[in-house]
C-alpha cells in the first residue's frame, strides 16, 4: 500500500466529511437529527482509529494495535448500523421507532467480536497490517458492514415506492448513498487494490446524502413543513411540459378567508397555528392520493393533480372540508378554491392565472351566499 497517498486521500475524506457535517447542523437541528450527525461520527471515528493504528504498526507498536482494531471494527459496524437508522428518521417510515428494534439491528455490529478475539490469540497480539484483511474478524466484520450497506439500499428503494414528491426523492437518495461504499468495498475486496483510496466513497456517501437533505429543507416551507414556491415553481414547469404523460392535470389554489380577521382578532400565533393546520391538512389529504401540496405565500396554498379525475378531487376537497369542521379553534375555518384543467397549448402563466381567476371567483360567490 502507498502510505503517502493513503493519508492524503484518508485526510482529505475526513474533512470532507467533517465540512459536510457542519453544513448538515448549519441548517438542521442538532438535538432533532441526531441519528443522522451519527453517520459521519462513526465515520470520522473508523477513520481516525485506522489512520493511528496504521501508524502505530509502522512505528512496530503491533501489540497496541491489535487491541485497537477492535474498536475500528465496532465503528465500522456502528456505521452501517446510523446509515439505517438516519433514512428511516428522515424519511419517517417509523419501520424502527420502538428502541428494541432499533437494538436488535444494532447487534450485527458486534457480530465479529468471536472471531476477532480469536485472531488476536492466534496471531500472537501482532499485525502486519492495520486493515480489514485482518484474519476471520476482517472478513466478518466487511460482511455485517456489506449486509448494512446493501440493506439500506434496499430499504430505501422500498420506502421511496410507498411516498412521493420531495420525500420519495430522499429515501431514493439515501439508498443509492448507502450502494456507492458498498460498490467500491466489493471492487476493492475483489482485487486488493485502492485500499489507499477506501474512504473516499464514504465522503462521497455523506457529502450527497448532506445536499440532498439541504434540498429537502430549501424546498421546505418553515411554518406548516410541506412543500413551498420554490417547489411548485418547479413541479408546475414539470406537469406543463410533460401533461401527455399524465391521465389529466389539474391545479387547485385555494386560501383561508378573512385570514386578516383572524390574526386581528385571535391573534399572529393563533394564526400561525391555522395555517399550520390547514397545511397539514391538504399535505395529508393530497400524499394520501399521490397529489402534491405547497404553500405559496401567506394564507395562499396549491395542490398539483396529475393521476386523479374530478371526481377524485371532489373526493379531497369533501375531506379537507370535514377537517376544517372539526378543528378546535373558536372559528369557523372556511377556505375558498379554484381548479383550472390544463390544455394543451397553455402556457404555465396562463394555467396559474386561470386556476387563480376560478378560486377568485369561487371566492365572491361564497361571499355572496354568505350575506
Amino acid at each position: 500500500m502507498n502510505y503517502q497517498a493513503y493519508y492524503s486521500v484518508t485526510a482529505f475524506s475526513l474533512v470532507v466529511i467533517i465540512a459536510s457535517t457542519l453544513m448538515f447542523i448549519n441548517v438542521y437541528s442538532f438535538r432533532k437529527n441526531v441519528r443522522a450527525i451519527a453517520i459521519p461520527f462513526f465515520v470520522c471515528l473508523s477513520i481516525i482509529i485506522e489512520m493511528v493504528g496504521t501508524a502505530l504498526v509502522s512505528f512496530d507498536q503491533k501489540a497496541v494495535a491489535s487491541i485497537l482494531l477492535g474498536l475500528y471494527y465496532i465503528a465500522g459496524g456502528f456505521t452501517g448500523w446510523s446509515i439505517v437508522i438516519a433514512l428511516d428518521w428522515f424519511a419517517k417510515t417509523n419501520a424502527f421507532k420502538e428502541r428494541w428494534k432499533r437494538i436488535l439491528l444494532a447487534i450485527p455490529a458486534f457480530a465479529f467480536i468471536p472471531f476477532y478475539i480469536y485472531d488476536l490469540v492466534q496471531g500472537g497480539f501482532a499485525l502486519n497490517v492495520f486493515s480489514v484483511e485482518y484474519g476471520i474478524s476482517g472478513m466478518a466484520s466487511t460482511v455485517v458492514l456489506a449486509l448494512y450497506l446493501v440493506g439500506n439500499g434496499v430499504f430505501g428503494f422500498l420506502a421511496s415506492r410507498k411516498v412521493v414528491g420531495s420525500k420519495k426523492l430522499l429515501c431514493m437518495a439515501f439508498g443509492a448513498c448507502s450502494l456507492i461504499p458498498f460498490i467500491f468495498m466489493a471492487i476493492g475486496f475483489i482485487t486488493l487494490q485502492g485500499m489507499e483510496y477506501r474512504w473516499f466513497p464514504y465522503a462521497l456517501m455523506v457529502l450527497i446524502a448532506v445536499l440532498f437533505l439541504l434540498r429537502h429543507k430549501i424546498t421546505q416551507d418553515g411554518l406548516t413543513g410541506i412543500k413551498n414556491r420554490s417547489a411548485f415553481d418547479d413541479e408546475i414547469k414539470e406537469k406543463v411540459n410533460n401533461a401527455s404523460k399524465y391521465k389529466a392535470v389539474y391545479l387547485m389554489y385555494c386560501d383561508i378567508d378573512d385570514f386578516k380577521s383572524i390574526n386581528d382578532n385571535y391573534g399572529h400565533s393563533v394564526g400561525d397555528e391555522a395555517l399550520s393546520f390547514f397545511g397539514k391538512a391538504l399535505h395529508e389529504e393530497a400524499d394520501a392520493i399521490h397529489a402534491n401540496a405547497f404553500r405559496m405565500g401567506g394564507d395562499e396554498f396549491s395542490v398539483i393533480f396529475c393521476r386523479q379525475s374530478m371526481k377524485d378531487i371532489d373526493a379531497f376537497i369533501k375531506k379537507i372540508c370535514d377537517r376544517a369542521d372539526k378543528t378546535e379553534f373558536t372559528f369557523k375555518l372556511n377556505f375558498s378554491f379554484g381548479i383550472a384543467k390544463y390544455v394543451e397549448g397553455m402556457s404555465v402563466i396562463d394555467f396559474l392565472n386561470l386556476a387563480d381567476r376560478e378560486m377568485y371567483e369561487q371566492k365572491r360567490k361564497t361571499e355572496g351566499t354568505r350575506n
